[in-house]
């Protein structure tokens, strides 16, 4: 692992720098929308993000939704990411990124171009999450995360 040598077990920032700086350059950002979810159209919209982006497979997020009408027949009322999640069918992280392209606040360049990136933050020994990249890359705020997060529940 690389360290700065003024302190100890701090990342060197001119190397993070130097990763982003050898990134293609991103499409500059929209004008951070207010979130407003409406529950049939986002879980829609989730689903075809889901499958366009390859996450889950047709078959898979059929079988999500049928367990969560099953569910809601009996006064359960789960989100499809939350039923995704508890059966492992996607990680954290995944469901995140879809999310966040559902509601149009981030586009599917700006999720590779981090993949990109943690990846090779990951190969000089530096863990970072996709919540952690968007707060630090300053691409959406910590409150838009939790907004977003606040509708899987």
């Amino acid at each position: 692992m690389v360290f700065s040598e003024s302190q100890p077990g701090v990342p060197d920032n001119a190397l993070l720098l130097d990763i982003v700086q050898s990134l293609p350059p991103m499409s500059s950002p929209l004008p951070q929308p207010q979130v407003q979810v409406h529950t049939g159209r986002a879980t829609r919209s989730l689903g075809s993000v889901l499958l366009e982006g390859h996450l889950v497979p047709q078959n898979r997020l059929e079988v999500a939704q049928n367990i969560q009408r099953m569910l809601r027949g009996v006064d359960m009322n789960y989100q499809l990411g939350e039923i995704l999640l508890m059966f492992k069918l996607l990680t954290p992280d995944q469901l995140l990124a879809a999310s966040l392209v559902s509601y149009g606040l981030i586009t599917t360049a700006q999720i590779s171009a981090l993949g990109r990136i943690r990846q090779e933050l990951h190969a000089i020994g530096l863990e970072y999450d996709l919540e952690n990249l968007l707060i630090l890359f300053r691409i959406l705020t910590s409150e838009q995360l939790r907004e977003v997060r606040s509708n899987w529940a």
